[in-house]
Protein backbone atom coordinates (compact mmCIF):
# COMPACT_ATOMS: atom_id res chain seq x y z
CA UNK A 1 0.00 0.00 0.00
CA UNK A 2 3.05 2.25 1.40
CA UNK A 3 5.14 0.68 -1.45
CA UNK A 4 7.39 -0.25 2.00
CA UNK A 5 8.81 -3.90 1.00
CA UNK A 6 7.64 -6.60 3.58
CA UNK A 7 10.88 -8.83 5.18
CA UNK A 8 10.34 -11.43 3.08
CA UNK A 9 10.95 -8.89 -0.30
CA UNK A 10 13.86 -7.62 0.99
CA UNK A 11 15.36 -10.86 1.36
CA UNK A 12 14.35 -11.84 -2.09
CA UNK A 13 16.01 -9.00 -3.78
CA UNK A 14 19.38 -9.32 -1.79
CA UNK A 15 19.09 -13.27 -2.41
CA UNK A 16 19.27 -11.93 -6.38
CA UNK A 17 21.30 -8.99 -5.73
CA UNK A 18 23.58 -11.49 -3.82
CA UNK A 19 23.41 -13.84 -6.37
CA UNK A 20 23.77 -11.35 -9.36
CA UNK A 21 27.39 -9.97 -7.30
CA UNK A 22 28.67 -13.76 -7.15
CA UNK A 23 28.20 -14.40 -10.77
CA UNK A 24 29.68 -10.76 -11.58
CA UNK A 25 32.45 -11.54 -9.60
CA UNK A 26 33.26 -14.89 -10.75
CA UNK A 27 32.88 -14.00 -14.39
CA UNK A 28 36.30 -10.83 -13.52
CA UNK A 29 37.62 -13.65 -11.71
CA UNK A 30 38.14 -16.41 -14.57
CA UNK A 31 38.41 -12.89 -16.72
CA UNK A 32 41.51 -11.71 -14.56
CA UNK A 33 43.08 -15.45 -14.73
CA UNK A 34 42.67 -15.86 -18.39
CA UNK A 35 44.40 -12.34 -18.87
CA UNK A 36 47.60 -12.87 -16.47
CA UNK A 37 48.17 -16.48 -17.82
CA UNK A 38 47.62 -15.66 -21.77
CA UNK A 39 48.87 -11.80 -21.72
CA UNK A 40 50.61 -10.40 -18.61
CA UNK A 41 52.75 -13.43 -17.50
CA UNK A 42 54.47 -14.01 -20.94
CA UNK A 43 54.68 -10.35 -21.62
CA UNK A 44 56.80 -10.12 -18.67
CA UNK A 45 59.02 -12.67 -18.58
CA UNK A 46 59.32 -11.49 -22.62
CA UNK A 47 60.68 -8.41 -21.32
CA UNK A 48 62.59 -9.50 -18.87
CA UNK A 49 64.43 -11.96 -21.60
CA UNK A 50 64.88 -8.79 -23.55
CA UNK A 51 66.99 -6.81 -20.80
CA UNK A 52 69.02 -9.93 -19.83
CA UNK A 53 69.95 -10.13 -23.56
CA UNK A 54 70.37 -6.44 -23.84
CA UNK A 55 73.27 -6.88 -20.37
CA UNK A 56 74.71 -9.95 -21.68
CA UNK A 57 75.65 -7.94 -25.66
CA UNK A 58 76.36 -5.31 -23.57
CA UNK A 59 78.87 -7.13 -21.68
CA UNK A 60 80.33 -8.95 -24.58
CA UNK A 61 81.15 -5.65 -26.53
CA UNK A 62 82.56 -4.13 -23.48
CA UNK A 63 84.16 -6.21 -21.08
CA UNK A 64 84.01 -4.85 -18.04
CA UNK A 65 81.07 -2.53 -18.33
CA UNK A 66 78.10 -2.67 -15.38
CA UNK A 67 74.69 -3.18 -16.36
CA UNK A 68 73.12 -2.00 -13.03
CA UNK A 69 70.30 -0.67 -14.44
CA UNK A 70 69.45 -3.89 -16.40
CA UNK A 71 70.09 -5.91 -13.10
CA UNK A 72 67.90 -3.29 -11.12
CA UNK A 73 65.52 -3.90 -13.81
CA UNK A 74 65.42 -7.67 -14.12
CA UNK A 75 65.14 -7.95 -9.85
CA UNK A 76 62.42 -5.76 -9.63
CA UNK A 77 60.47 -7.16 -12.41
CA UNK A 78 61.18 -10.92 -11.28
CA UNK A 79 59.96 -9.51 -8.18
CA UNK A 80 56.62 -8.36 -8.91
CA UNK A 81 56.46 -12.13 -11.54
CA UNK A 82 56.98 -14.11 -8.42
CA UNK A 83 54.16 -11.70 -6.70
CA UNK A 84 52.02 -12.15 -9.72
CA UNK A 85 52.42 -16.00 -9.93
CA UNK A 86 51.62 -16.10 -6.27
CA UNK A 87 48.55 -14.43 -6.69
CA UNK A 88 47.71 -16.03 -9.60
CA UNK A 89 47.85 -19.44 -7.69
CA UNK A 90 45.34 -17.99 -4.92
CA UNK A 91 42.87 -16.43 -7.05
CA UNK A 92 42.48 -19.72 -9.01
CA UNK A 93 42.23 -21.62 -5.59
CA UNK A 94 39.51 -18.92 -4.71
CA UNK A 95 37.85 -19.54 -7.63
CA UNK A 96 38.12 -23.14 -8.70
CA UNK A 97 35.56 -24.52 -6.52
CA UNK A 98 34.13 -28.02 -7.41
CA UNK A 99 31.05 -27.98 -9.46
CA UNK A 100 27.84 -29.14 -7.52
CA UNK A 101 27.09 -32.59 -7.87
CA UNK A 102 23.18 -33.12 -9.26
CA UNK A 103 22.40 -33.91 -5.94
CA UNK A 104 23.51 -30.98 -4.32
CA UNK A 105 21.91 -29.17 -7.25
CA UNK A 106 18.56 -30.77 -6.62
CA UNK A 107 19.31 -29.30 -2.71
CA UNK A 108 19.39 -25.91 -3.97
CA UNK A 109 16.31 -25.60 -6.07
CA UNK A 110 14.66 -27.38 -3.64
CA UNK A 111 15.63 -25.44 -0.96
CA UNK A 112 14.51 -22.18 -2.92
CA UNK A 113 11.30 -23.79 -3.18
CA UNK A 114 10.51 -24.53 -0.25
CA UNK A 115 11.68 -20.63 0.95
CA UNK A 116 8.88 -19.40 -1.66
CA UNK A 117 6.05 -21.74 -0.24
CA UNK A 118 6.70 -20.73 3.60
CA UNK A 119 6.80 -16.89 2.66
CA UNK A 120 4.10 -16.17 -0.34
CA UNK A 121 0.52 -16.05 0.18
CA UNK A 122 -2.08 -18.44 -0.43
CA UNK A 123 -3.61 -15.67 -2.97
CA UNK A 124 -2.86 -12.12 -3.73
CA UNK A 125 -5.05 -9.24 -3.65
CA UNK A 126 -6.88 -8.61 -7.22
CA UNK A 127 -4.29 -6.11 -8.24
CA UNK A 128 -1.48 -8.57 -7.56
CA UNK A 129 -3.11 -11.34 -9.68
CA UNK A 130 -0.88 -13.30 -11.79
CA UNK A 131 1.91 -13.00 -9.13
CA UNK A 132 2.89 -16.94 -7.46
CA UNK A 133 1.56 -18.07 -4.86
CA UNK A 134 2.13 -20.35 -2.49
CA UNK A 135 0.11 -23.18 -3.89
CA UNK A 136 2.43 -22.24 -7.09
CA UNK A 137 5.17 -22.74 -4.89
CA UNK A 138 4.59 -26.03 -4.01
CA UNK A 139 3.42 -27.40 -7.37
CA UNK A 140 7.13 -26.49 -8.24
CA UNK A 141 7.98 -28.33 -5.26
CA UNK A 142 5.98 -31.42 -6.21
CA UNK A 143 7.07 -31.22 -9.79
CA UNK A 144 10.53 -30.49 -9.23
CA UNK A 145 11.33 -33.35 -6.71
CA UNK A 146 9.88 -35.95 -9.19
CA UNK A 147 13.11 -34.93 -11.19
CA UNK A 148 15.16 -35.25 -8.35
CA UNK A 149 13.59 -38.58 -7.19
CA UNK A 150 12.74 -36.67 -3.85
CA UNK A 151 9.17 -38.95 -3.77
CA UNK A 152 9.18 -37.99 0.00
CA UNK A 153 9.06 -34.24 -0.65
CA UNK A 154 7.05 -34.72 -3.65
CA UNK A 155 4.24 -36.08 -1.70
CA UNK A 156 4.52 -33.55 0.98
CA UNK A 157 4.27 -30.45 -1.48
CA UNK A 158 0.89 -32.41 -2.86
CA UNK A 159 -0.48 -32.67 0.53
CA UNK A 160 0.28 -29.23 1.19
CA UNK A 161 -1.91 -27.90 -1.84
CA UNK A 162 -4.74 -30.04 -0.65
CA UNK A 163 -4.76 -28.36 3.13
CA UNK A 164 -5.16 -24.88 0.82
CA UNK A 165 -8.46 -26.21 0.31
CA UNK A 166 -8.44 -23.61 -2.40
CA UNK A 167 -7.73 -26.01 -5.97
CA UNK A 168 -10.06 -28.83 -7.24
CA UNK A 169 -10.87 -30.54 -10.69
CA UNK A 170 -13.15 -29.04 -12.92
CA UNK A 171 -15.99 -30.65 -13.60
CA UNK A 172 -15.38 -30.56 -17.28
CA UNK A 173 -12.55 -31.27 -18.78
CA UNK A 174 -12.70 -28.99 -21.48
CA UNK A 175 -13.45 -26.00 -19.40
CA UNK A 176 -10.58 -26.51 -17.58
CA UNK A 177 -8.69 -24.47 -20.89
CA UNK A 178 -12.22 -22.27 -21.69
CA UNK A 179 -12.18 -20.13 -18.44
CA UNK A 180 -9.63 -18.29 -16.74
CA UNK A 181 -8.97 -18.73 -13.37
CA UNK A 182 -11.08 -21.83 -12.74
CA UNK A 183 -10.46 -23.65 -9.66
CA UNK A 184 -8.12 -26.26 -11.41
CA UNK A 185 -5.16 -23.47 -12.29
CA UNK A 186 -3.14 -23.20 -9.55
CA UNK A 187 -0.79 -21.16 -11.55
CA UNK A 188 -1.50 -19.35 -15.72
CA UNK A 189 0.03 -16.70 -17.87
CA UNK A 190 -2.55 -14.07 -19.01
CA UNK A 191 -2.74 -12.51 -22.45
CA UNK A 192 -4.62 -9.36 -23.32
CA UNK A 193 -5.18 -7.75 -27.15
CA UNK A 194 -3.73 -5.88 -28.21
CA UNK A 195 -0.94 -4.98 -25.50
CA UNK A 196 0.42 -8.45 -25.37
CA UNK A 197 -1.22 -11.34 -27.61
CA UNK A 198 -0.01 -14.50 -28.59
CA UNK A 199 -0.26 -16.19 -32.06
CA UNK A 200 -0.75 -19.86 -30.96
CA UNK A 201 -4.01 -19.87 -33.24
CA UNK A 202 -2.21 -18.19 -36.17
CA UNK A 203 0.30 -21.28 -36.12
CA UNK A 204 -1.71 -23.63 -35.38
CA UNK A 205 -5.36 -23.69 -35.90
CA UNK A 206 -6.73 -25.26 -39.23
CA UNK A 207 -7.50 -21.67 -40.59
CA UNK A 208 -4.29 -20.16 -39.59
CA UNK A 209 -2.61 -18.49 -42.33
CA UNK A 210 0.44 -19.44 -41.70
CA UNK A 211 1.24 -21.98 -44.00
CA UNK A 212 1.01 -25.57 -42.66
CA UNK A 213 0.29 -25.72 -38.86
CA UNK A 214 4.10 -26.20 -36.61
CA UNK A 215 2.93 -28.74 -34.68
CA UNK A 216 -0.10 -31.76 -35.19
CA UNK A 217 -0.96 -34.40 -33.17
CA UNK A 218 0.76 -37.69 -34.34
CA UNK A 219 -1.42 -41.00 -35.04
CA UNK A 220 0.57 -42.64 -31.55
CA UNK A 221 -1.04 -40.07 -29.62
CA UNK A 222 -4.57 -40.10 -30.98
CA UNK A 223 -4.21 -43.93 -30.74
CA UNK A 224 -3.96 -43.33 -26.83
CA UNK A 225 -7.39 -42.16 -26.03
CA UNK A 226 -9.30 -45.18 -24.99
CA UNK A 227 -12.90 -45.33 -25.90
CA UNK A 228 -15.51 -44.01 -23.04
CA UNK A 229 -16.15 -47.09 -21.05
CA UNK A 230 -12.64 -47.36 -21.19
CA UNK A 231 -11.59 -50.37 -23.80
CA UNK A 232 -8.37 -49.44 -25.10
CA UNK A 233 -8.80 -48.10 -29.00
CA UNK A 234 -7.39 -50.73 -31.39
CA UNK A 235 -7.26 -50.31 -35.25
CA UNK A 236 -8.73 -54.10 -35.58
CA UNK A 237 -12.31 -55.00 -35.19
CA UNK A 238 -15.39 -52.78 -35.48
CA UNK A 239 -13.49 -49.73 -33.89
CA UNK A 240 -11.60 -49.28 -36.89
CA UNK A 241 -15.07 -48.53 -38.87
CA UNK A 242 -15.72 -45.57 -37.28
CA UNK A 243 -12.73 -44.69 -35.11
CA UNK A 244 -13.84 -41.30 -33.72
CA UNK A 245 -17.11 -41.81 -32.53
CA UNK A 246 -17.27 -43.35 -28.72
CA UNK A 247 -14.05 -41.94 -27.45
CA UNK A 248 -13.41 -40.72 -24.36
CA UNK A 249 -14.10 -36.75 -23.44
CA UNK A 250 -10.53 -35.73 -23.41
CA UNK A 251 -10.07 -36.95 -27.74
CA UNK A 252 -12.61 -34.50 -27.88
CA UNK A 253 -11.83 -31.30 -26.49
CA UNK A 254 -7.69 -31.93 -27.69
CA UNK A 255 -7.94 -33.39 -31.26
CA UNK A 256 -9.24 -31.76 -34.84
CA UNK A 257 -10.08 -35.09 -36.80
CA UNK A 258 -11.28 -35.66 -40.42
CA UNK A 259 -15.00 -35.27 -39.94
CA UNK A 260 -14.45 -32.87 -36.93
CA UNK A 261 -16.69 -29.70 -36.36
CA UNK A 262 -14.43 -26.74 -36.02
CA UNK A 263 -16.06 -22.89 -36.11
CA UNK A 264 -19.01 -24.27 -38.01
CA UNK A 265 -17.67 -25.93 -40.39
CA UNK A 266 -16.81 -29.58 -40.87
CA UNK A 267 -12.65 -30.17 -41.43
CA UNK A 268 -11.89 -32.93 -43.86
CA UNK A 269 -8.27 -34.05 -43.49
CA UNK A 270 -8.25 -36.20 -46.86
CA UNK A 271 -5.58 -35.39 -49.92
CA UNK A 272 -6.59 -32.24 -52.02
CA UNK A 273 -9.06 -30.79 -49.05
CA UNK A 274 -8.22 -27.57 -47.51
CA UNK A 275 -7.55 -28.88 -44.53
CA UNK A 276 -6.46 -31.65 -45.96
CA UNK A 277 -3.08 -34.17 -45.57
CA UNK A 278 0.56 -33.07 -46.94
CA UNK A 279 3.78 -33.83 -46.77
CA UNK A 280 6.07 -31.52 -44.60
CA UNK A 281 7.60 -28.55 -46.33
CA UNK A 282 10.04 -25.90 -45.07
CA UNK A 283 8.86 -23.55 -48.11
CA UNK A 284 5.17 -23.95 -47.26
CA UNK A 285 2.99 -20.72 -48.65
CA UNK A 286 1.34 -18.57 -46.49
CA UNK A 287 -2.40 -19.63 -46.47
CA UNK A 288 -1.67 -23.54 -46.96
CA UNK A 289 -4.03 -25.14 -44.19
CA UNK A 290 -2.39 -28.78 -44.31
CA UNK A 291 -1.15 -30.97 -41.93
CA UNK A 292 1.32 -34.28 -42.39
CA UNK A 293 -0.31 -36.67 -39.55
CA UNK A 294 -4.29 -36.38 -40.65
CA UNK A 295 -4.93 -34.45 -37.27
CA UNK A 296 -4.91 -30.96 -36.13
CA UNK A 297 -4.40 -29.76 -32.11
CA UNK A 298 -7.83 -28.22 -30.60
CA UNK A 299 -6.42 -28.13 -27.48
CA UNK A 300 -5.65 -23.80 -26.32
CA UNK A 301 -7.19 -22.98 -30.11
CA UNK A 302 -9.88 -20.07 -29.63
CA UNK A 303 -12.86 -21.21 -31.48
CA UNK A 304 -14.65 -17.94 -31.49
CA UNK A 305 -11.42 -16.22 -32.34
CA UNK A 306 -12.06 -14.72 -35.92
CA UNK A 307 -9.16 -12.56 -35.98
CA UNK A 308 -6.26 -13.86 -34.85
CA UNK A 309 -3.99 -13.46 -37.61
CA UNK A 310 -4.30 -10.41 -37.40
CA UNK A 311 -4.72 -9.41 -34.16
CA UNK A 312 -3.51 -12.25 -31.96
CA UNK A 313 -5.33 -14.75 -29.70
CA UNK A 314 -5.31 -13.81 -25.53
CA UNK A 315 -6.24 -17.39 -24.72
CA UNK A 316 -4.80 -17.95 -21.40
CA UNK A 317 -2.08 -20.61 -20.83
CA UNK A 318 -1.77 -22.86 -17.87
CA UNK A 319 1.89 -23.51 -16.17
CA UNK A 320 0.33 -25.69 -13.22
CA UNK A 321 -3.08 -26.93 -12.48
CA UNK A 322 -4.43 -29.52 -9.72
CA UNK A 323 -4.95 -32.53 -12.34
CA UNK A 324 -0.64 -32.74 -12.49
CA UNK A 325 -0.22 -32.47 -8.68
CA UNK A 326 -2.65 -35.60 -8.35
CA UNK A 327 -0.64 -37.55 -11.38
CA UNK A 328 2.70 -36.36 -9.94
CA UNK A 329 1.08 -37.52 -6.12
CA UNK A 330 0.36 -41.28 -7.75
CA UNK A 331 4.02 -41.59 -9.34
CA UNK A 332 5.52 -40.34 -5.87
CA UNK A 333 3.31 -42.64 -4.00
CA UNK A 334 4.32 -45.55 -6.11
CA UNK A 335 7.68 -44.98 -6.55
CA UNK A 336 8.31 -44.99 -2.97
CA UNK A 337 6.68 -47.69 -1.80
CA UNK A 338 3.92 -49.33 -3.83
CA UNK A 339 3.36 -52.09 -1.85
CA UNK A 340 2.62 -49.92 0.92
CA UNK A 341 0.88 -47.02 -1.18
CA UNK A 342 -0.69 -49.07 -3.73
CA UNK A 343 -4.20 -47.86 -2.39
CA UNK A 344 -3.62 -43.83 -2.07
CA UNK A 345 -1.45 -44.03 -5.37
CA UNK A 346 -4.57 -45.54 -7.18
CA UNK A 347 -6.88 -43.03 -5.04
CA UNK A 348 -4.90 -39.94 -7.05
CA UNK A 349 -4.74 -41.55 -10.63
CA UNK A 350 -8.72 -42.68 -10.09
CA UNK A 351 -9.40 -39.10 -9.26
CA UNK A 352 -8.13 -37.75 -12.24
CA UNK A 353 -10.36 -40.73 -14.40
CA UNK A 354 -13.68 -40.14 -12.54
CA UNK A 355 -13.19 -36.59 -13.73
CA UNK A 356 -13.78 -37.72 -17.73
CA UNK A 357 -15.80 -41.28 -16.37
CA UNK A 358 -12.99 -43.16 -17.44
CA UNK A 359 -13.32 -46.82 -14.71
CA UNK A 360 -11.02 -46.57 -11.76
CA UNK A 361 -7.91 -48.50 -12.12
CA UNK A 362 -7.85 -51.31 -10.27
CA UNK A 363 -5.23 -53.69 -8.00
CA UNK A 364 -6.09 -56.36 -10.02
CA UNK A 365 -4.49 -54.08 -13.10
CA UNK A 366 -1.81 -52.86 -11.37
CA UNK A 367 -0.36 -55.64 -8.97
CA UNK A 368 3.06 -53.91 -8.86
CA UNK A 369 4.87 -50.87 -9.21
CA UNK A 370 6.09 -51.35 -13.01
CA UNK A 371 2.39 -52.17 -13.87
CA UNK A 372 1.08 -48.95 -12.47
CA UNK A 373 3.32 -46.87 -13.93
CA UNK A 374 2.68 -47.95 -16.92
CA UNK A 375 -0.76 -47.10 -16.51
CA UNK A 376 0.39 -43.69 -15.22
CA UNK A 377 2.49 -43.02 -18.03
CA UNK A 378 -0.80 -43.39 -20.35
CA UNK A 379 -2.98 -41.42 -18.42
CA UNK A 380 -0.48 -38.27 -18.62
CA UNK A 381 -0.16 -38.67 -22.50
CA UNK A 382 -3.78 -38.10 -22.51
CA UNK A 383 -4.47 -35.81 -19.83
CA UNK A 384 -1.50 -33.80 -19.90
CA UNK A 385 -1.60 -33.51 -24.08
CA UNK A 386 -0.10 -30.40 -25.79
CA UNK A 387 0.86 -29.34 -22.57
CA UNK A 388 4.92 -29.36 -22.75
CA UNK A 389 5.15 -32.26 -20.33
CA UNK A 390 5.86 -35.64 -22.88
CA UNK A 391 9.17 -34.84 -23.77
CA UNK A 392 10.95 -34.07 -20.07
CA UNK A 393 8.94 -37.07 -19.06
CA UNK A 394 10.16 -38.88 -21.03
CA UNK A 395 13.88 -38.10 -19.77
CA UNK A 396 12.82 -38.11 -16.32
CA UNK A 397 11.95 -41.40 -16.87
CA UNK A 398 15.08 -42.29 -18.37
CA UNK A 399 13.51 -43.52 -20.95
CA UNK A 400 14.15 -41.22 -23.88
CA UNK A 401 15.83 -44.01 -26.14
CA UNK A 402 13.58 -46.11 -26.05
CA UNK A 403 10.37 -44.29 -27.14
CA UNK A 404 12.35 -41.59 -29.13
CA UNK A 405 15.69 -42.90 -30.66
CA UNK A 406 16.22 -43.93 -34.18
CA UNK A 407 12.18 -43.62 -34.35
CA UNK A 408 9.25 -41.75 -37.18
CA UNK A 409 6.54 -40.50 -36.85
CA UNK A 410 3.15 -42.16 -37.49
CA UNK A 411 0.42 -40.53 -39.73
CA UNK A 412 -3.30 -40.79 -40.26
CA UNK A 413 -3.93 -40.93 -44.48
CA UNK A 414 -7.62 -40.75 -45.17
CA UNK A 415 -8.83 -41.46 -49.01
CA UNK A 416 -11.65 -39.63 -49.80
CA UNK A 417 -13.85 -42.64 -52.32
CA UNK A 418 -16.86 -42.09 -54.57
CA UNK A 419 -18.50 -44.71 -55.49
CA UNK A 420 -20.84 -43.48 -58.60
CA UNK A 421 -22.07 -46.87 -59.23
CA UNK A 422 -24.90 -46.35 -57.27
CA UNK A 423 -27.43 -43.20 -57.41
CA UNK A 424 -26.78 -41.16 -55.76
CA UNK A 425 -23.22 -41.46 -55.59
CA UNK A 426 -21.90 -42.70 -52.53
CA UNK A 427 -18.98 -41.20 -50.41
CA UNK A 428 -16.87 -43.15 -48.17
CA UNK A 429 -13.17 -42.44 -46.54
CA UNK A 430 -10.72 -45.03 -45.91
CA UNK A 431 -8.27 -44.79 -43.57
CA UNK A 432 -4.34 -46.16 -43.75
CA UNK A 433 -1.71 -45.48 -41.40
CA UNK A 434 1.45 -44.41 -42.75
CA UNK A 435 4.84 -43.11 -41.88
CA UNK A 436 4.36 -38.90 -41.95
CA UNK A 437 5.67 -38.19 -45.47
CA UNK A 438 8.96 -36.35 -45.28
CA UNK A 439 9.10 -36.15 -41.99
CA UNK A 440 9.96 -39.78 -41.78
CA UNK A 441 13.31 -39.16 -43.56
CA UNK A 442 13.84 -36.98 -40.01
CA UNK A 443 14.65 -39.42 -37.82
CA UNK A 444 13.99 -38.83 -34.02
CA UNK A 445 17.43 -38.89 -32.46
CA UNK A 446 18.25 -39.49 -28.53
CA UNK A 447 21.04 -40.79 -26.98
CA UNK A 448 22.28 -41.19 -23.44
CA UNK A 449 23.94 -38.14 -23.16
CA UNK A 450 20.32 -36.43 -24.06
CA UNK A 451 18.94 -36.95 -20.58
CA UNK A 452 21.33 -33.86 -19.54
CA UNK A 453 21.73 -30.22 -21.61
CA UNK A 454 25.17 -28.64 -21.81
CA UNK A 455 25.95 -25.90 -19.75
CA UNK A 456 26.60 -22.52 -21.46
CA UNK A 457 30.04 -21.69 -21.49
CA UNK A 458 29.04 -17.83 -19.95
CA UNK A 459 27.82 -20.20 -16.57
Amino acid sequence: KHSIFTSEELHSRYEIWLENYSKTINIESNTMVEMVQKDLLPSVMSYIEEIASTASLKASVVPGITCESETTLITKLSGLQDAMAKGLEKLKSDTAKARATEAESWDFVLKDLEFAAKHLPKEWDSKWDGRLTKGAAYAYMCRTALFAKRWDIAITAADEIKKLNKYDLMDEYKDVFKVAGNKEIIFSIAYKIPDMPHYFDRYFAPDGKQGIRRAVPTSELVDSYDMADGTPFSWSGSMAKDPYVGREPRFYASIIYNGATWKEKTIYTYVDAENGFAAYRDNMNPGEKQTVTGYFIRKYLQENNTEFDDKGSDQFWIEMRYAEVLLNLAEALAEQDYAKNQDDALEALNEVRRRVDLPERTTQEAPDKDSFMKLLRKERICELAFEGFRYWDLKRWRIGEEKMHNKTLKALYPILHIDETTSPASVYYTLEKVEAPDLATRVKWFEERDYYCPLPLSK
